[in-house]
């Protein structure tokens, strides 16, 4: 016999509020459809580069790389990665030889997939050490993308999938039913807004880049695009945007909107100039820092040692904080240490605009 239940909040296991939210932006019969999605057992998919041999009992998928594992197949020696993170990557367009910036890299699919384009120059940049340490790359930056980044050159391609409420991705996590509040959304549109603007800085003229998440909601995916865009008119295009929907699409739901620079003719390449602490006179600190805080220099260098890795011939947080109340400089801190993990946090609060290892 059926069971009645109360109401459809109950039914489909949602709370009420998000429950109107998705009503009105998908109608109800997208949103009950998505609601049953979400109580069903997710489905594995793994990701074969192209070359490789899909092992056996997986069925390709309209995503080039994506494989479904079907009953009795084996994902063993493959990377597990949903349909929907692997449906992000293709709208980059990324071409053998391009530079690449993964930004909130972490934990490394879509990075990893990116780099199987061959000779692509990626950088993983992610605001987590302990993060990043995980991701098989050969540049990784630590960064907090909503505050200016570290990198003087642009690229050609860019990815921004930022941290969102993550409501896309319920039916593999169904706590964020109950975890995700009305107001959360405000607070990661502000962190999100803040991010790709950062971000854009970076784009070189004609490049793609493409923000996404994995959220269902409107003000971290809409509202987020149309409030960057008005901020960059006139030098962003909006090309298009796609999204994948539980229910009707396979997978986690995804949210992308890929923007393409229209800026002017590509200005020459600069230098940047970054000074080094390793020069200053500890005695005279002011001094020699407003020495270098010339025009055409933004970035003061510090390199931080422990004396077990490489000499200890530098300085410390204690320094940094010291140095971040004399000057308005960003300060891009290179940690030459056997353990960066257990100092990054200090280094960040003592002021570092950018952490390197």
């Amino acid at each position: 016999e059926a069971v009645r239940w109360p109401d459809r909040a109950t039914e489909l296991c949602v709370p009420t509020w998000m429950l109107r939210r998705w009503d009105a932006q998908f109608g109800k019969q997208a949103t009950t459809a998505m609601g049953q999605a979400f109580l069903q057992v997710p489905e594995t998919y793994i990701r074969v580069p192209e070359g490789v041999e899909p092992p056996p009992n997986v069925e390709p998928t309209e995503v080039r790389g994506a494989y479904r594992v079907a009953d009795g197949g084996d994902p063993s020696g493959f990377r597990i990665q949903d349909i929907g993170s692997q449906s992000i990557v293709p709208l980059l367009q990324l071409e053998p030889g391009q530079s690449f910036l993964d930004i909130a890299a972490a934990p490394g699919g879509k990075f990893l997939q990116a780099m199987e384009t061959p000779n692509l120059r990626g950088i993983a940049c992610d605001g987590s050490l302990k993060r990043l340490r995980e991701i098989e790359a050969e540049a990784c930056v630590v960064a907090d993308a909503t505050r200016p980044l570290p990198f003087s050159q642009k690229f050609d391609r860019i990815l921004v999938d930022a941290p969102c409420s993550g409501t896309g991705t319920i039916g593999r996590n169904p706590e964020i039913r109950w975890r995700a509040q009305p107001g959360d959304l405000a607070r990661h549109h502000e962190r999100q807004v803040k991010m790709l603007a950062e971000t854009l800085k970076s784009l070189a003229p004609g490049g793609l880049l493409v923000y996404s998440t994995c959220s269902l909601e409107i003000e971290e995916n809409e509202d987020v695009i149309k409030r960057v865009m008005n901020d960059f008119s006139g030098r962003m295009k909006l090309q298009h945007t796609t999204r994948r929907t539980p229910g009707t699409d396979s997978g986690d739901g995804f949210y992308a909107a890929v923007l393409r620079s229209i800026s002017g003719r590509e200005e020459p390449a600069m230098v940047e100039i970054l000074p080094s602490g390793l020069a200053a006179d500890f005695g005279n600190l002011a001094r020699d820092i407003e020495r270098v805080s010339v025009p055409g220099v933004s970035t003061l260098h510090l390199d931080v040692m422990d004396g077990h890795f490489v000499p200890n011939i530098s300085f410390g947080p204690p320094v940094i904080q010291s140095i971040r109340k004399l000057t308005k400089l960003k300060l891009d801190c290179h940690l030459m240490v056997e353990r960066p993990d257990l100092i990054v946090p200090a280094v960040a609060d003592a002021g570092a605009n950018s952490i390197s290892v």
